[in-house]
């Protein structure tokens, strides 16, 4: 399944050190999944909480992750 942003902003994809994929929060704490599927692409500006909890994660454009 395609996902495709609303406007021209740039989503990315997080994943973390272990090959997980950021599903979104969940009571305040990140979730992740193997299953990369459940990706949360996410704006940019929206990744600075992720990136002060998480350490090495790295941030893939949208438009690459799927295609």
């Amino acid at each position: 399944m395609k996902r495709k942003p609303l406007d021209k902003k740039h989503y990315y994809v997080i994943l973390n050190q272990l090959g997980e994929v950021f599903t979104g929060l969940i009571k305040g704490y990140s979730n992740w999944s193997y299953n990369w599927e459940d990706a949360k692409p996410l704006e940019l500006h929206s990744i600075n909480y992720l990136k002060r909890e998480n350490k090495n994660i790295e941030l893939i454009k949208e438009e690459e992750f799927y295609g």
